[in-house]
This record gives structure tokens, C-alpha cells and sequence, in this order.
């Protein structure tokens, strides 16, 4: 396999987007090479994995249960439960082979052992998780206050001196 073809899936992911083509030859030559059967599950809701996985090709769905066979396609190119590859998280769907599925499972002792020998993958995944925390902070906040200018339209409750004290009345 040439350099170009083991780096090329992990160019599309927007996590690695910016990382040198030495870094990211070091992350695909480390990550572990894995096929999927139809109907392996490749990520349990609630657990908490160790690796994220890259969707090179097959078909994967994301599920509420592992037997259903309909569900969110997860496309090529996809990096599923990118988090655990850096820090202990829980998955938050549950995600099923249906064909047969080639990817790349990157282990969070392996992440940190590359970001230990080379600080500037560490730099750069800090730089774009933080740039996504801001993007998301960001929208929180125009959310909030969304709810609030429509909590404002609402009609608001008064009190009348024909209910008894401590009741309000709506109008």
C-alpha cells in the first residue's frame, strides 16, 4: 500500500485537516487495519471504547438496536467515537456493519504515545477541539437566547384579587 493510499482516508477527516503529511503517515501507519463483518457491532451506545474507528469503505448504520436493519448510514470517511481516541467518552449511538467494512481503529494509548513523541498533533487536535467547543458554545448561546425572546412572547401570568393569595391566573 503507497504512502497516498494509507493517508488519503484520514485526509477527510476534518480533525486531522492541517496535519502534515509526516504526522499523518504516522497516524495510519499506527492505526490497526480491521474488517467488519456484516453485523458486527463496531460501537455499543453507553460504552466507553478505547479507539475510534475510520470508515474506509462498506456499509455501517447507526442503530437503536443492534439486529435493526434501518438506521443513519455512516458514510465512508467517517470517524466514529473520534473522542476516544484522546480522552475516555461514552459512545453515543450504537453503530452496526451491514457489508463488509475496512477501516482503521486508532487506539487512545497509541494517540497519546504519538502525541508525547510529536507535541504538534497534540497542538493540533487541541486547536480544532477548541475551535469546535467555540462553535458550539456559540450556538448554545443563540439557542438561549432564542428561548428566551420567545418565552418573552408568551402571555404572561398576573394575579387578581379573586383567586386566592399565592395563585395567578393566566390571560
Amino acid at each position: 500500500m503507497t504512502t497516498d493510499s494509507l493517508t488519503a482516508p484520514f485526509t477527510k477527516i476534518a480533525l486531522f485537516d492541517g496535519l502534515s503529511a509526516e504526522h499523518l503517515q504516522r497516524i495510519a501507519r499506527t492505526a490497526e487495519r480491521i474488517v467488519f463483518q456484516p453485523g458486527d457491532v463496531i460501537q455499543t451506545e453507553h460504552d466507553i471504547p478505547e479507539a475510534a474507528i475510520l470508515i474506509v469503505s462498506g456499509k455501517a448504520l447507526a442503530v437503536e438496536d443492534p439486529s435493526d436493519e434501518k438506521g443513519e448510514t455512516i458514510p465512508a470517511g467517517s470517524l466514529v467515537g473520534e473522542l476516544a481516541m484522546i480522552i475516555p467518552s461514552r459512545a453515543v449511538t450504537t453503530v452496526v456493519a451491514r457489508s463488509s467494512v475496512r477501516a482503521f481503529r486508532i487506539t487512545r494509548d497509541d494517540m497519546r504515545q504519538m502525541m508525547e513523541d510529536a507535541p504538534a498533533i497534540a497542538d493540533h487536535l487541541i486547536e480544532k477541539i477548541s475551535g469546535r467547543l467555540n462553535v458550539m458554545a456559540a450556538e448554545m448561546r443563540r439557542v438561549d437566547k432564542a428561548i428566551a425572546k420567545a418565552v418573552d412572547r408568551l402571555p404572561h401570568t398576573i394575579a387578581t384579587d379573586k383567586q386566592p393569595a399565592g395563585t395567578l391566573a393566566m390571560h
